[in-house]
């Protein structure tokens, strides 16, 4: 029997594209400044921030970095408001955050058309800057990842989580943190050489499996789960740590 060598695979190939795509991305520090200046002019009450999938991950991870680094209450967009419902919402003093791997979600482009005609500051954060999702919104963040051929989603979720550390050091000009996004091309090399055969040889055996995060992790944990039930077509699912402390004395009475 042969044994399947992962390293060669898609997949494992355009993850490893993973640091020198974050260095490229870093280099574009000057749109991302353009950007913070703008909602920093905007003073904005409320950030909404959209996205499915992996750019709904990447959107948790934000949110986290808003309310905790830069003190603005975020909501979490519902599309189906504006598609399903019909319904436009008072955009006004808000900051509205697209984020989309695909670039072309309809529901995603009709959101950001919606929140920008009602008044919001409408920013995408995007792979494709003529991508009509990029079209709808005023500013556009870029994160360069280049083609994923593998699964959707491998670069793009990565590049879009630290456009967004970026926007969030840029918006509070927080220089240590400046100074931490600077090592991510070496760290993220790093990550590369670790072993994981343990633990995906875990995951093989399973039946089923859990992820669990908190705080600045929720994101990373919910990304983690969705992939491994894309690429393994295992059953998984993520949990906020919290939410899993809470249970715990119920499950046990039981």
């Amino acid at each position: 029997m042969i044994e399947h060598d992962w390293a060669q695979t898609a997949m494992a190939r355009e993850i490893r594209e993973i640091p020198l795509t974050t260095e490229r991305l870093l280099a574009e520090h000057d749109l991302v400044a353009t950007v913070a200046d703008r909602i920093r002019h905007a003073n904005p009450r409320v950030v909404v921030i959209s996205g499915r999938g992996s750019s709904g991950n990447a959107g948790t991870f934000l949110r986290y970095l808003f309310e905790a680094r830069a003190d603005l209450l975020v909501s979490t967009s519902a599309p189906s408001v504006v598609t399903t419902y019909r319904q436009s919402i008072d955009m006004q003093s808000a900051v509205f955050i697209v984020i989309s791997q695909s670039d072309r979600s309809p529901d995603l482009v009709t959101g950001a058309q919606s929140a920008r005609k009602s008044g919001a500051l409408t920013i995408a954060i995007v792979n494709d800057v003529t991508s009509p999702v990029a079209l709808a919104c005023e500013l556009t963040l870029p994160i360069g990842a280049g083609l994923e051929c593998s699964v959707v989603a491998t670069k793009s979720v990565v590049l879009s989580m630290v456009v967004g550390v970026q926007l969030i050091a840029s918006l509070t000009s927080d220089h240590a943190l400046s100074q931490k996004i600077t090592q991510l091309p070496q760290r993220f090399s790093d990550a590369l050489t670790c072993d994981w055969s343990a633990w995906s040889g875990s995951f093989a055996a399973a039946r089923a499996a859990f992820v669990i995060g908190r705080g600045f992790g929720l994101g990373s944990a919910r990304e983690i789960a969705l992939k491994v039930t894309e690429r393994m077509r295992l059953p998984t699912l993520s949990h906020s740590a919290a939410e899993v402390r809470h249970g715990l004395p119920c499950f046990c009475q039981r």
